[in-house]
């Protein structure tokens, strides 16, 4: 078999494989990939792991904070959804999984070259964004590099005369999944079925509970559904937003203009107050990017951005706070309000959550951010021919403050019995707490942050004959300046990055680094970054020249090193903190002391990654795009505690060294087919990866049987106990806590309903010891997604599914997951619990209103799967015909409508597995929306 053959056997074998995946990549072989620093290079040249969202597919998904447009677009890139305030519920982003122990693994997101926070922007500023994932990528990156870098580049004015875009969305959104609460009788009865299983006696006779479920003494029994009380059904969203681009002759603008707001989910129709207490959010973004051609060869870019933003909130009850309420006062706890008007209340829930929103005052926030940045690049072609030289300076700031207006409120708490004989009330009693208060003003600042950077670069971009280089040298530094204590830091970056081609087929890139920062000690602030990439257009090779399937085949392998700066400052000096009181004087006044707090450590060293890329790309009958990627990563001197090294004689508290390695690998796969059938376009687009790590050395404790060490194991693993059923009646005496022999110490009786654990060393003892691995970490290993669009005459569709796998849970939330105890409330999860009539199909412990330390504590009880499959959204659209928008003096005009977080598929059910607490929910949108163009 010749080699030709051989080729075209591994290409079908190659193409069988890629065919489940997605690529998010170019729209041809030469279109640009941004690697940093504004080099950029032809698709088809680049050796680099890189993956790319566009504007057209990141306009696809309503988004307050861009990084909820980012779900399902880039293989590698994982993209976690938060709750939290609804202007708040911007997602948590990673590259390649975790490689760290300290949860610092968020990666470098630049924006136009520079730090910036992508939740300031809008996604209409936005052209594109480019993830890089490789040593060759990053390392030019220095210190910064280590956790990958996104690449967000904003629109630019074009040379071919103004377009003008106008855009209105109206959001409807609702919660997407909310626990339901245990109404009053619910309640009682299950703190009398708890009451019984602990062997005391009821809470609520009967009577009682016949008035919680008739309704009857409604001030003394109440029934109140708090969610529905302050929750309204939907909240709503405003979205304007306009663009002007163009140019002429030297001249090339871009300016958006956004205008946002919208309310959330409560109700205030019990506010008498002339202000508002309601979740409210609205923000002005502004953004001018204009080049201006000073002369032939010298070019001025400005870029200047800045955001206006402010929110409303009840003055006492933040969000997080608010829901915790909702979701842990019972039913039966208190009526809203009495018949005199006074709120409910009572000593064990000294809060009402009606009255929380709408009787504390109200909190106005307000945040002002300015990003500004010039850059002047001159063309030097006249000394050599592809040489230029660029200089960068920018200023950002963001300040935020708060404006409050808090009061409180009175509350009474009344008592009754009822007599059994002729069910009326008795034994009387009414207890009062809180204070009405007027209006008490104060304003606080809640942070400021300030960044400055200077870049110059030297580039080189020249080909000859088969030859062509592209190359880059530089010097950036920064200052970086937050509020509080050593929060300030200057960095500098020497770096350079060569990139060579010969015939477009053999490919061979160079970068290195040498960068530093003022955290560490002198020695060793700087370190050197070196990386290595070669790649092979084998689509080039003339044995594939008659083979019209493969329009690009191209291997490519990269190493390198790449750093990342410790997030804790001046390791290396000694910390001192308050130490004990002493004495002086004829009064004996006193004053405090000083002690060392933590020991002193000069070798505290950078993170250090070590990173090794495979990868395949390619272009096939014409509208077949696949790509591949296989990694590994070693990520060494991450800061660990010495403590379980050195020995507590010492007397001064334990350092932290840079003694800690984990290894990450996994692999990326995806594909996409587009085409076109006369006037119907369609294209089908999947992706897969999957990252796993494990800690190699944490400098850990040493612990007595080998199943307990977490090295070994993956970063966040979960350890708890690993339950064995349920106690049923007769197994247990309910005197004692031992079963079989085998000594339960969490507990002093066991009962029946209780959780039976394995005992994992065999030493007669349930105990700390016996926590094993169970289940995944937070972190999913696995993502995935599948992109499907349409198009025919002017109407389509596009819809993004989106999931994760290899990913577990704890659902420990109190009230929604463990009822009752420490007066917590109970919800419909806490229905499959044991009790003696189900005990053979119970998968939870039963009641108590006891913190038993044997049922709650972390075990595979509790722990869930939470992978999900998500319909993250679907867009149906029409483009108006051409001979309509024309009448009324237009270029284009869209209608559409789009749906966010439509639904999920999962083992959670009752809230969002990527969300569990009691938290402001996750949300669901349905949108309308109109699109004009001039």
């Amino acid at each position: 078999m010749n080699i030709k053959n051989i080729i075209k056997a591994l290409f079908v074998s190659c193409t069988s494989l890629l065919t489940i995946g997605q690529l998010s990549a170019q729209e041809s072989d030469s279109t640009l990939v941004n690697l940093g620093y504004g080099m950029t290079q032809a698709a088809n040249e680049t050796t680099a792991a890189t993956g790319v969202a566009t504007a057209e597919n990141l306009s696809k998904y309503f988004a307050i904070n861009p990084t909820n447009a980012l779900y399902g677009q880039i293989p590698g890139l994982t993209v976690m959804q938060n709750g939290g305030d609804w202007w708040g519920q911007g997602a948590s982003m990673f590259i390649r999984g975790q490689a760290n122990l300290d949860n610092t693994s968020a990666p470098l997101v630049l924006v136009d070259g520079f730090e910036r926070n992508l939740a300031t922007l809008t996604v209409a500023e936005i052209e594109n964004v480019t993830i890089l994932k490789d040593a060759s990528a990053t390392a030019i990156y220095g210190q910064r590099g280590a956790n990958g870098v996104i690449l967000v580049t904003t629109k630019r004015g074009k040379d071919e005369g103004m377009k003008v875009d106008f855009s209105y969305e109206y959001s409807t959104n609702k919660a997407f999944r909310m626990p339901k609460m245990l109404d009053a009788y619910g309640y009682a009865s299950a703190m009398n079925e708890a009451l019984a299983l602990d062997g005391q006696d009821y809470l609520y006779s009967a009577e009682e509970l016949d008035a919680y479920k008739n309704g009857t003494y409604p001030e003394y029994f109440p029934n109140v559904n708090w969610m529905e009380e302050v929750l309204q059904n939907t909240g709503f969203v405003h979205d304007f937003n306009s663009t002007f681009q163009g140019g002429k002759g030297r001249t090339r603008y871009f300016v958006s203009l956004n205008y946002m707001d919208g309310n959330g989910l409560l109700k205030q129709d019990r506010n008498e107050n002339s202000f508002s207490t309601q979740l409210n959010y609205r923000r002005a973004n502004l953004r001018t990017n204009l080049d201006i051609e000073l002369t032939k060869s010298t070019l001025l870019k400005i870029n200047l951005a800045g955001r206006i933003s402010g929110t409303n909130r009840p003055g006492k009850a933040t969000s997080e706070k608010l829901f915790g309420r909702l979701y842990g006062t019972p039913a039966n706890a208190y009526p809203i309000q009495y018949s005199n008007g006074v709120f409910g209340g009572s000593p064990t829930y000294p809060y009402n959550p009606i009255a929380d929103v709408n009787e504390t005052g109200y909190a106005i926030s307000h945040e002002r951010t300015f990003y500004g940045d010039i850059t002047l690049e001159q063309d030097l072609s006249a000394l050599t021919e592809g040489l230029s030289i660029s200089a960068s300076v920018s200023f950002d700031n963001n300040v935020s403050y708060w404006d409050n207006k808090s009061k409180d409120y009175a509350y009474v708490y009344k008592t009754a019995k009822i007599d059994e004989v002729n069910e009326e009330l008795y034994d009387f009693t009414s207890t009062s707490g809180g204070e009405n208060t007027a209006l008490n003003f104060n304003t606080s600042v809640g942070g400021q942050a300030r960044h400055a950077n200077g870049i110059v670069k030297l580039n080189y971009d020249k080909q000859w004959g088969k030859h062509k280089v592209n190359a880059l040298g530089l010097f950036h530094a920064d200052t970086e300046t937050t509020f509080g204590q050593n929060n300030t830091f200057h960095r500098v970056n020497y770096a350079a990055q060569v990139n060579y081609a010969y015939n477009k087929k053999y490919l061979a890139g160079v970068t290195a680094s040498y960068s530093g920062n003022n955290i560490l000690s002198q020695e060793n602030r700087f370190q050197f970054y070196p990386a290595v990439s070669l790649g092979w257009v084998v689509s080039e090779e003339s044995f594939l020249s008659g083979v019209d399937a493969i329009n690009l085949l191209k291997l490519r392998a990269s190493a390198g090193l790449v750093g990342l700066e410790q997030n804790e400052q001046h390791l290396h000096r000694q910390k001192f903190s308050g130490g004990g009181k002493y004495w002086y004087g004829d009064n004996n006044n006193q004053l405090g002391g000083l002690q060392e707090s933590r020991r002193a450590n000069p070798n505290v060293l950078p993170e250090k990654s070590t990173q090794v890329n495979i990868g395949l790309d390619a272009r096939l009958f014409g509208g077949l795009r696949l790509n591949a990627d296989v990694f590994y990563e070693e990520r060494s001197q991450i800061l660990v505690s010495e403590a379980s090294s050195t020995s507590n004689v010492i007397g001064v508290p334990a350092t932290m060294v840079s003694d800690g390695i984990v290894e990450n690998k996994g692999f990326e796969v995806a594909a996409l087919w587009q085409d076109q059938i006369g006037d119907f376009s369609y294209s089908i687009g999947a992706q897969y990866s999957m990252a796993q790590n494990e800690i190699i050395e944490q400098n850990e404790v040493f612990r007595e049987w080998d199943y307990l060490s977490r090295t070994g194991h993956s970063v966040d693993q979960v350890f708890g106990l690993q339950d064995a059923g349920f106690f049923n009646e007769g197994e247990v005496n309910e005197v004692d806590n031992i079963y079989n022999g085998v000594e339960y110490t969490f507990t002093q009786v066991l009962r029946p309903g209780d959780v039976k654990y394995v005992d994992q060393n065999g030493d007669n003892r349930i105990d700390e010891f016996d926590v094993v691995a169970i289940g995944k970490n937070w972190l999913p290993e696995v993502n995935y997604a599948l992109t499907l669009g349409a198009e025919y005459k002017g109407a389509g569709f596009s819809a993004i599914f989106q999931g994760a796998s290899n990913v577990s849970v704890m659902l420990n939330t109190p009230s929604i997951f463990w009822p009752l105890y420490n007066n917590n409330n109970i919800s419909e999860f806490s229905n499959d619990r044991w009790t003696p009539a189900t005990a053979s199909t119970a998968t939870l412990p039963r009641l108590t209103p006891e913190k038993n330390e044997n049922n709650y504590r972390a075990s595979t009880v509790w722990q869930r799967d939470a992978s999900y499959l998500k319909l993250r959204t679907l867009e149906v659209y029409y483009h108006l015909p051409q001979t309509l928008v024309e009448k009324v003096k237009l270029k284009r005009a869209k209608v559409f409508f789009r749906g966010m977080n439509l639904f999920s598929v999962d083992n959670i059910e009752i809230m969002d597995p990527e969300e569990i607490g009691a938290v402001y929910p996750t949300l669901t949108s349905y949108n309308i929306g109109l699109s004009v163009g001039f």
